[in-house]
Protein backbone atom coordinates (compact mmCIF):
# COMPACT_ATOMS: atom_id res chain seq x y z
CA UNK A 1 0.00 0.00 0.00
CA UNK A 2 1.28 3.66 -1.02
CA UNK A 3 0.08 6.69 -1.04
CA UNK A 4 0.05 9.09 -4.11
CA UNK A 5 -1.22 12.54 -4.07
CA UNK A 6 -2.28 13.68 -7.53
CA UNK A 7 -4.63 16.43 -8.84
CA UNK A 8 -7.46 15.31 -11.15
CA UNK A 9 -8.41 17.90 -13.94
CA UNK A 10 -11.78 16.89 -14.61
CA UNK A 11 -13.81 17.45 -17.96
CA UNK A 12 -17.65 19.03 -17.22
CA UNK A 13 -18.62 16.33 -20.04
CA UNK A 14 -20.28 13.48 -19.45
CA UNK A 15 -20.57 13.17 -15.82
CA UNK A 16 -23.08 11.10 -14.38
CA UNK A 17 -24.59 12.22 -11.02
CA UNK A 18 -26.98 10.91 -8.38
CA UNK A 19 -28.16 11.74 -4.49
CA UNK A 20 -28.63 14.94 -5.34
CA UNK A 21 -27.94 17.06 -2.04
CA UNK A 22 -28.64 20.97 -2.55
CA UNK A 23 -25.08 22.14 -2.65
CA UNK A 24 -23.35 19.09 -3.21
CA UNK A 25 -22.91 16.53 -6.02
CA UNK A 26 -21.18 13.09 -5.79
CA UNK A 27 -19.97 11.94 -9.34
CA UNK A 28 -20.12 8.31 -9.99
CA UNK A 29 -17.91 8.57 -13.24
CA UNK A 30 -15.66 11.25 -14.48
CA UNK A 31 -12.66 11.38 -16.98
CA UNK A 32 -9.25 12.78 -15.85
CA UNK A 33 -7.46 14.85 -18.92
CA UNK A 34 -4.11 15.14 -17.06
CA UNK A 35 -2.72 13.80 -14.08
CA UNK A 36 -0.29 16.25 -12.28
CA UNK A 37 1.65 14.90 -8.93
CA UNK A 38 1.96 17.15 -6.36
CA UNK A 39 4.32 17.00 -3.47
CA UNK A 40 2.34 15.73 -0.23
CA UNK A 41 1.06 18.13 2.16
CA UNK A 42 2.65 16.15 5.32
CA UNK A 43 5.54 14.44 5.56
CA UNK A 44 5.20 10.81 4.43
CA UNK A 45 7.80 7.71 4.18
CA UNK A 46 6.44 4.18 3.28
CA UNK A 47 7.38 2.05 6.07
CA UNK A 48 6.85 -2.14 6.68
CA UNK A 49 8.11 -3.01 2.81
CA UNK A 50 6.13 -1.00 1.19
CA UNK A 51 2.56 -1.93 3.32
CA UNK A 52 1.56 1.08 5.17
CA UNK A 53 2.63 4.69 5.24
CA UNK A 54 3.20 7.59 8.25
CA UNK A 55 2.80 10.54 8.49
CA UNK A 56 4.23 13.05 10.16
CA UNK A 57 2.43 15.78 12.49
CA UNK A 58 1.95 17.76 15.03
CA UNK A 59 -0.42 19.17 17.27
CA UNK A 60 -0.38 21.43 20.61
CA UNK A 61 -0.64 20.13 23.85
CA UNK A 62 -3.73 20.94 25.66
CA UNK A 63 -3.23 19.23 29.32
CA UNK A 64 -6.92 19.07 29.40
CA UNK A 65 -7.51 16.51 27.02
CA UNK A 66 -5.12 14.43 28.51
CA UNK A 67 -5.96 14.32 31.68
CA UNK A 68 -8.23 15.35 34.29
CA UNK A 69 -6.78 18.25 36.58
CA UNK A 70 -7.19 16.96 39.92
CA UNK A 71 -4.68 14.10 39.02
CA UNK A 72 -1.87 16.52 37.75
CA UNK A 73 -0.25 17.05 41.09
CA UNK A 74 0.31 13.27 42.27
CA UNK A 75 3.83 11.54 41.57
CA UNK A 76 2.43 8.52 41.67
CA UNK A 77 1.56 6.91 38.36
CA UNK A 78 -0.42 4.45 39.50
CA UNK A 79 -2.75 6.86 41.04
CA UNK A 80 -2.51 9.14 38.74
CA UNK A 81 -3.49 7.01 35.48
CA UNK A 82 -7.23 7.22 37.23
CA UNK A 83 -6.95 10.14 36.06
CA UNK A 84 -5.65 9.67 32.33
CA UNK A 85 -8.49 10.27 29.59
CA UNK A 86 -9.48 6.81 28.03
CA UNK A 87 -10.30 8.77 24.40
CA UNK A 88 -7.71 11.23 23.57
CA UNK A 89 -7.16 12.48 20.37
CA UNK A 90 -6.47 15.43 18.04
CA UNK A 91 -7.61 17.19 14.98
CA UNK A 92 -5.26 17.89 11.49
CA UNK A 93 -6.45 19.92 8.74
CA UNK A 94 -5.45 16.90 5.98
CA UNK A 95 -6.09 13.92 8.28
CA UNK A 96 -9.21 14.72 10.28
CA UNK A 97 -9.45 13.32 14.00
CA UNK A 98 -6.34 11.29 14.75
CA UNK A 99 -6.57 8.97 18.10
CA UNK A 100 -3.70 8.74 20.46
CA UNK A 101 -3.73 5.57 22.43
CA UNK A 102 -3.61 5.70 26.05
CA UNK A 103 -0.22 4.30 26.71
CA UNK A 104 1.07 6.88 24.17
CA UNK A 105 -0.82 9.59 26.15
CA UNK A 106 0.99 9.27 28.97
CA UNK A 107 4.31 9.30 27.49
CA UNK A 108 3.35 12.80 26.02
CA UNK A 109 2.56 14.00 29.38
CA UNK A 110 5.82 12.74 31.18
CA UNK A 111 8.04 13.95 27.91
CA UNK A 112 5.64 17.48 27.99
CA UNK A 113 5.92 17.94 32.08
CA UNK A 114 10.27 17.20 31.71
CA UNK A 115 9.88 20.01 29.06
CA UNK A 116 8.35 22.16 31.56
CA UNK A 117 10.77 21.04 34.28
CA UNK A 118 14.04 21.89 31.91
CA UNK A 119 12.93 25.01 30.62
CA UNK A 120 12.12 27.21 33.67
CA UNK A 121 12.77 30.19 31.55
CA UNK A 122 9.66 29.73 30.00
CA UNK A 123 5.91 29.35 31.88
CA UNK A 124 4.09 26.51 32.49
CA UNK A 125 1.09 28.25 30.33
CA UNK A 126 3.46 28.61 27.29
CA UNK A 127 2.13 26.17 24.34
CA UNK A 128 4.09 23.13 23.45
CA UNK A 129 3.85 21.16 20.12
CA UNK A 130 4.10 17.29 20.17
CA UNK A 131 5.43 15.81 16.84
CA UNK A 132 4.58 12.38 16.31
CA UNK A 133 4.15 10.45 13.35
CA UNK A 134 0.66 8.14 12.69
CA UNK A 135 -0.65 5.56 10.39
CA UNK A 136 -4.09 4.54 8.85
CA UNK A 137 -6.01 2.20 11.02
CA UNK A 138 -6.42 -1.33 10.10
CA UNK A 139 -9.76 -1.92 8.41
CA UNK A 140 -10.25 2.11 8.41
CA UNK A 141 -12.43 1.85 5.18
CA UNK A 142 -14.82 -0.58 6.92
CA UNK A 143 -14.51 1.34 9.89
CA UNK A 144 -15.44 4.43 8.28
CA UNK A 145 -18.47 2.73 6.50
CA UNK A 146 -20.03 1.84 9.76
CA UNK A 147 -18.77 4.80 11.80
CA UNK A 148 -17.75 8.07 9.34
CA UNK A 149 -17.42 10.02 12.59
CA UNK A 150 -14.50 7.77 14.01
CA UNK A 151 -10.94 8.56 13.19
CA UNK A 152 -8.96 6.73 10.37
CA UNK A 153 -5.43 7.62 11.97
CA UNK A 154 -3.66 6.00 14.67
CA UNK A 155 -0.30 7.40 16.82
CA UNK A 156 2.26 5.21 16.39
CA UNK A 157 5.15 6.80 17.34
CA UNK A 158 5.96 10.35 19.62
CA UNK A 159 9.31 12.20 17.42
CA UNK A 160 9.51 14.93 19.78
CA UNK A 161 7.84 17.90 21.90
CA UNK A 162 9.02 21.38 21.51
CA UNK A 163 7.79 24.94 22.59
CA UNK A 164 5.96 26.88 19.99
CA UNK A 165 7.90 30.16 18.25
Amino acid sequence: MFLLFIILKVWNSGLETYHNIPGSTLYTKFTSSDVVPIEPPLPTEVVDNGMDVEVTTKFVFEHDHFEKEWSRGLSNWEERMEGVQTNVFFYNAYLGKVRIPSDLAIHIIKLVENLQKDCYERLKTDPINVIVKVRLLKDFVEMCIMHPDNEMYVVKTIVDVEYVE
